[in-house]
């Protein structure tokens, strides 16, 4: 470990399914090998059907890993909060049990994190993939998200809202996150909430950028059936998708989120709403959500 290298916590809520096979191994060993030493892996498993030995097998060879196994499956979201608050690093981030990092993922986002105090998050460019298929989309947050790194709370705001969810806005919740700003900020357990947790993130401060492919998030299509679809299949799926969001709190949280935040003036508030009904709206002549 470097001298005077801080705490970095990462959170890592699983829950064993057979498709997975070697799939938390990897995710593991992409995150031991960082080029950042000084972390700490908070394993919770919720609960799963069958122990996962891989983990008890890291907790004896690696003391930077602690693994707890929930006496009963207390919910994926409330699983998300369990790592988070039984963190204590300076830094926290989240990495599902089937991802992959770049092995300067944590320290490019610390060194850009120290550099930027205003900022509350980290993030680069990711890539979404799977075994079979290979790289799906490659995206890029400074380009997906405009406005993200300035230091204007409205334009900010703004901009994520305006933001589809289909370009970046909630896999944000997986940036590298100062934890001091997540005292209070916790996922709910509603579809979505991932972006109303980034979006709180974001009323207290700016996310910073790096421009480099540092995240790999794994899309299990592998025991899906790759056959075509029929029209009245998508459009039925599409509408149904669309309903789940507007029947979700996903966008009367944001609503709540923004009278109460009193870094923004009238003027803005009132912008901020009306942007997020647009958005609500949007969903049923916009073929991206």
């Amino acid at each position: 470990m470097e001298q005077g290298q801080k705490l970095v916590s990462i959170g890592m809520p699983t829950f064993y399914r057979d498709y997975k096979g070697d799939y938390i191994k990897e995710a593991i060993e992409s995150l031991l090998n960082q080029t950042y030493h000084n972390i700490e892996l908070i394993i919770s498993d919720n609960a799963s059907p069958h122990r996962i030995e891989v983990c008890e097998e890291y907790v004896r060879k690696d003391k930077r890993v602690h693994y707890i196994r929930q006496k009963e499956n207390i919910g994926e979201m409330r699983n998300y909060n369990f790592v988070l608050d039984g963190s204590k690093g300076e830094y926290f981030m989240w990495a599902c049990d089937d991802d992959l990092w770049d092995r300067e993922y944590i320290a490019r986002c610390v060194d850009v994190l120290k550099k930027k105090p205003n900022a509350v998050v980290a993030f680069g460019k990711y890539v979404l993939f799977d075994n079979r298929l290979g790289i799906r989309k490659e995206f890029n947050p400074a380009k997906d998200f405009p406005g993200g790194e300035g230091g204007n709370i409205y334009k900010r705001l703004r901009s994520y809202i305006l933001t589809r969810w289909t370009d970046s806005k909630g896999v944000l919740a997986f940036g590298l996150w100062r934890r001091s700003v997540l005292t209070n900020n916790r996922k709910g357990d509603y579809w979505g909430s991932d972006m109303n947790f980034t979006f709180r993130g974001l009323m207290e401060g700016t996310l910073v950028y790096i421009d480099k492919f540092l995240f790999f998030k794994r899309m299990n299509f592998e025991n899906e059936k790759m056959k075509p679809r029929g029209l009245f299949y998508r459009i039925f799926r599409a509408l149904v998708l669309r309903l789940g969001w507007l029947v979700s709190p996903l966008f009367f949280t944001f609503a709540i989120d923004i009278v109460k935040n009193k870094k923004l003036n009238l003027d803005e508030k009132i912008k901020l709403l009306f942007y997020n009904l647009f958005v609500a709206a949007r969903m049923f002549w916009d073929k991206k959500i």
